[in-house]
């Protein structure tokens, strides 16, 4: 079917389109379970960082690392 023929008949009085096969809510629920996923994983990041800051490993987080992680996880909570 050529672009012509799919117009000309769309454009016929009476003609019905077909509904949308999925919700338009549908991938709304899957986006925040993965939302959440993300704070789950920067959540662990952090505190990874914290236990290595704490045995030896690391000297200290340093403040500007400190403060993105405190806006991502901020965000992700808000979005989830």
């Amino acid at each position: 079917m050529n672009r012509e023929v799919h117009v000309r008949f769309c454009e016929r009085p009476g003609v019905r389109f077909p509904r949308p096969t999925r919700r338009a809510g549908a991938r709304d629920g899957r986006r925040r379970m993965r939302y959440g996923d993300a704070l789950g994983s920067a959540m662990e990041t952090q505190a990874g960082i914290e236990a290595a800051v704490a045995i030896g490993y690391l000297d200290a987080m340093p403040e500007k690392l400190s403060g993105r992680f405190g806006h991502i996880i901020g965000v992700l909570t808000k979005v989830s």
